[in-house]
């Protein structure tokens, strides 16, 4: 029987948005939710989970930053052993990415936009989620690409 590849898939942001999608991560990460630090919880939340990010940037393999899209995706293909990521590609699919933010731009016509808007109407969303821009936006950096396992968590009976 063959050897079955794992469904790997990478998650592409900007520190900006790491900082705040951390602050409200899984408490098995976060102290401030495991140990029940709601002041400091409440400070990341508004500030972004410094902590988390500098963490995961020094101990996980799986977590990589760089200043420039071409590095991330040189990053990426090391981790990989591959060339699976094409560096133009990726400045191509950021540039199409930021196109959006262009004035007179429509931000509904970007499917992920048009989500994170949605989930922004409802308070708690709103405080976890940033507000949509450019992800070459100057001062969010650097950029992050978290390398993911993608796991079932259920069997439906098989």
């Amino acid at each position: 029987m063959a050897k079955q590849e794992k469904p790997w898939t990478w998650h592409l942001l900007n520190r900006r948005i790491a900082l705040k999608e951390f602050a409200i991560s899984g408490a098995e990460h976060n102290a401030r939710i495991r140990d029940k630090q709601f002041p400091l919880f409440l400070k990341d939340l508004l500030m972004g989970n410094k902590q988390l990010f500098q963490q995961m940037e020094t101990e996980s393999p799986c977590f990589i930053t760089d200043d420039t899209l071409e590095g991330l995706a040189d990053k990426m293909n090391a981790l990989t052993s591959s060339l699976d990521i094409n560096p133009a590609t990726l400045k191509a699919t950021v540039d199409a990415f930021d196109d959006n933010f262009k004035k007179g731009s429509q931000l509904a016509n970007d499917a992920q936009i048009r989500m994170i808007q949605h989930a922004r109407q409802w308070g708690p969303d709103r405080l976890r989620t940033c507000k949509p821009a450019p992800l070459q936006k100057p001062g969010a950096g650097p950029f992050v690409a978290i390398h993911m396992q993608l796991t079932t968590r259920k069997s439906l009976g098989a």
